[in-house]
């Protein structure tokens, strides 16, 4: 599998499990959409994180720690954006903890 491969796995998921969070009561409300949305930017820079550290085959703990860091910045930023919609709501919060569990960071192998 190639690192692209691997990056588009762990976002994938990640943006599956928001999706299928934000449908679990039947519908997806405009503010779990934009939610989902502004996720989806945030993840992109996940993303080039992600494809760097597998360019060469190996996460380093660094570069574990940093995906790390990079992790913890969009779950800040969840919440920054879920309190613009008047407050961190239920739904927001289960948003915001699919992203915590779904948001894979690969371990190191060196």
């Amino acid at each position: 599998m190639t690192r692209i491969d691997e990056s588009d796995k762990i976002l994938d998921e990640a943006m599956k499990s928001l999706i299928l969070t934000a449908a679990k009561d039947g519908i997806i409300t405009k503010e779990e959409h934009k939610f989902i949305g502004e996720m989806e930017i945030t993840f992109d820079y996940y993303r080039k994180a992600l494809d760097k550290a597998f360019e060469d085959g190996i996460i380093s703990k660094q570069e574990s720690l940093h995906l790390h860091r990079i992790k913890e910045i969009i779950i800040a930023e969840g919440f920054e954006v879920a309190e613009e919609y008047k407050g961190v709501s239920q739904d927001m919060m289960n948003l915001l903890i699919s992203i915590i569990c779904s948001l894979k960071v690969p371990d190191a192998t060196k």
